[in-house]
């Protein structure tokens, strides 16, 4: 595992906020899943799933765009981490730098997961990282929904 990804383990941390307006409490979105401090943080296939029930994530799929057009976790965007500046900076434009990232790939022999979640983090200053291990094949296992691009 990179140095730059800390696991969770255990039960979701609920982040309790006090003084804080309800308006702000739902902007932070992410109300059962440690805050990274820096770097990423790994989940597993059940908080993957809350983030994506909760709409309260963006999921950021690492694999090149074939296996990613033949099948993905509904709505994530393609990034690679090879992909140039210029894709990163179209693709992810329209986020804030506080915004929840899910980036996953092939499952746990894949490293390109952690290697486009430090990417995010040290070159793109994105805050909040999460890297699911698992992965589509893990998430396609358990029949969660899928979608994909054009007919095959």
């Amino acid at each position: 595992m990179d140095t730059g990804v800390k696991r969770v383990v255990g039960k979701a941390l609920l982040v309790v906020a006090v003084g804080v307006s309800s308006g702000a409490l739902h902007s932070l979105a992410v109300d059962d899943v440690q805050r990274p401090e820096k770097g990423a943080h790994v989940i597993d296939l059940a908080m993957a799933k809350r983030l994506f029930d909760k709409k309260a994530a963006v999921f950021v799929d690492a694999r090149s765009s074939w296996p990613y057009q033949l099948g993905h976790v509904p709505g994530a965007l393609n990034v690679p981490p090879s992909a140039t500046p210029e894709t990163f900076n179209t693709v992810l434009a329209d986020l804030s730098k506080d915004t929840a990232l899910v980036v996953y790939c092939s499952g746990e022999t894949c490293n390109l997961g952690s290697k486009l979640a430090q990417k995010l983090a040290e070159e793109m200053d994105f805050t909040r990282i999460y890297v699911f291990e698992g992965g589509f094949p893990q998430w396609e296992e358990a029949g969660y929904p899928i979608e994909s691009e054009g007919p095959f």
